[in-house]
C-alpha cells in the first residue's frame, strides 16, 4: 500500500464517522481508523517472547511469536 492510499483510506474514514456520529467520536473513531488499517495489511506488534520449557533439550527455549495485541 502506497502512503498516498493509507491517507485517502483514512480521510475517507473520518468523513464517512464525522457524518454519521458528531458527537461521540474519539475512541470509537480511533476504533474504526484502527481497523480500517488492519483490513488493508498492517499487523499487530509481535507480543513478547515467553519462554517455555524445552522437554526435547532440557532448560528453556523461545516460545513462538505470535502477532496480536497486548491485553488490556
Amino acid at each position: 500500500m502506497k502512503k498516498s492510499e493509507a491517507l485517502t483510506l483514512l480521510v475517507s474514514t473520518l468523513d464517512q464517522y464525522r457524518a454519521t456520529n458528531p458527537e461521540q467520536w474519539k475512541e470509537e473513531l480511533a476504533t474504526q481508523i484502527l481497523a480500517k488499517i488492519e483490513e488493508v495489511g498492517m499487523l499487530p506488534p509481535l507480543a513478547p517472547v515467553e519462554l517455555i520449557e524445552d522437554t526435547y533439550h532440557g532448560g528453556f527455549k523461545h516460545g513462538p511469536s505470535e502477532r496480536k495485541w497486548e491485553n488490556e
